[in-house]
């Protein structure tokens, strides 16, 4: 069996069907679940076995990863909005529907990949899958889960299509037609668009299923249409809606629809999360908390100041507490680097910010890998370290959440391993807090 150094001279990836051995390594099989020294086998893109007893296969490579931790790789459940596709005839709007924005039958896997070097910025953040998602319309269509090597081809790179369905209370951009093509142009019309195609959706499911019971004593049954039977899979807590969320209000109008007809919804959120934070403890939803905070204000002179409304200067103040305020009271959510300039340089800077600031380090860690795994459905597949899960994890120093000298060393994505480009930051300050912080 060959053996390698963690640190060896990688520039390329290797093939997923290699088969390596991770030796000495203290492995975080999940928040609150580790293994102080054990191995880690990967076999064809997957962990094939981890354990303190684990015997090292006979054909493996294997990587000495003494002093380094392993923590399952990070999953972005917002991240990237896919190129818009061209208008086709099983994209179209919802026959019937009164506006044109209704095509939750859209598969935005079909129609985008978003490039390597995208990819890479994610992957260097410690990123492993991020979603891709389609970016217009009121029901947009289904998101793609994708992992971050880079690799140009769909079968290579798609981890899961149709894994949500996206909405948002979109209103029509075009106001300079006829008024009966522009439908909705508020807010209260797009819910009300909203719940009229779920409705219809409720209804074709349900007269299609008395046609199935009938058998040959049934009239002929309707046409299904593509965009009903689309959502249909989102209603009775089906497949997971996600809700693009970029108004403070769009919080209770969420959790309204998802009242009325028993949706999985989670709210891609606007950073303002804490202050609706019973709202979205009560509707049992989650929500994707993003790490983009607001700068400091500029009051640098009075008149500067009086610039400066007293929202602003509270949201500067509680915008960094906001994951802590959702962990104490009770709302699931995961972290997102949607909106980050820079994700290799912000995203883990941010994460570790919230520690400091009192969010308890096992949550941050479930916010980036258990949560978001089953808020997507994909829980038997991510988030963990078990065997049979995708081999998307990283090797990096023990205190990664806590410490701003901390750094990734490697990333491996479905068996493909990379070595991490960025410089380690030898003389950074640690951003652990000795105590727990007040709140604001």
């Amino acid at each position: 069996m060959a053996q390698t150094s963690m640190t060896p001279s990688l520039t390329e990836p290797a093939e997923r069907s290699g088969v390596y051995a991770l030796t000495n390594a203290r492995v975080v099989v999940r928040p609150g679940q580790v293994l102080p020294s054990a191995t880690l086998v990967v076999r064809d893109g997957l962990i094939a076995a981890v354990g303190g007893r684990v015997r090292v296969p006979a054909d493996a490579q294997v990587v000495d990863v003494a002093g380094a931790t392993v923590f399952a790789g990070f999953i972005d459940a917002q991240g990237i909005v896919a190129d818009q596709p061209d208008s086709t005839s099983s994209q179209a709007p919802l026959v019937g529907s009164v506006s044109t924005l209704v095509r939750p039958q859209r598969e935005v896997s079909d129609v985008a990949w978003p490039g390597a070097k995208r990819l890479q910025g994610l992957r260097d953040s410690g990123i492993t899958s991020v979603l891709l998602r389609p970016g217009s319309g009121i029901f947009r269509g289904r998101a793609a889960l994708l992992n971050t090597s880079g690799v140009s081809r769909w079968d290579q790179s798609l981890v899961a299509s149709a894994v949500a369905q996206v909405a948002s209370f979109e209103t029509h951009p075009n106001t300079q037609v006829a008024a009966e093509d522009v439908y909705p142009q508020s807010i209260r019309g797009s819910i009300a668009v909203i719940r009229q195609s779920l409705l219809d959706a409720q209804w074709q499911r349900d007269v299609l299923a008395w046609h199935r019971r009938q058998g040959r004593q049934s009239l002929s049954p309707p046409v299904a249409q593509p965009a009903l039977s689309a959502l249909a899979e989102v209603l009775d807590a089906g497949q997971p809606m996600f809700f693009e969320a970029p108004d403070q209000l769009d919080f209770e109008r969420i959790a309204s629809l998802g009242q009325q007809f028993k949706l999985r919804w989670v709210a891609l959120g606007n950073g303002y999360e804490y202050r609706y934070a019973q709202v979205l403890k009560a509707d049992a939803g989650a929500v994707i908390v993003p790490l983009v905070w607001p700068q400091v204000p500029a009051v640098l002179d009075d008149e500067a100041a009086l610039q400066v409304s007293l929202a602003d200067m509270e949201h500067w103040q509680w915008a960094p507490y906001n994951a802590r305020v959702l962990a104490e009271s009770g709302v699931t959510f995961a972290f997102t680097s949607a909106g980050l300039s820079d994700p290799p340089e912000q995203f883990l800077r941010r994460v570790r910010e919230t520690v400091a600031r009192g969010l308890d380090e096992q949550t941050a860690l479930a916010a980036l890998t258990t949560v978001p795994a089953r808020l997507l459905g994909m829980q038997d597949q991510l988030g963990t370290l078990e065997p049979g899960r995708r081999a998307q994890f990283l090797i990096a120093d023990a205190d990664l959440l806590r410490s701003a000298a901390a750094r990734i060393h490697e990333v491996w994505v479905d068996g493909r391993r990379y070595v991490q480009s960025l410089p380690a930051r030898a003389n950074a300050a640690s951003t652990e807090a000795t105590s727990k912080p007040p709140l604001p």
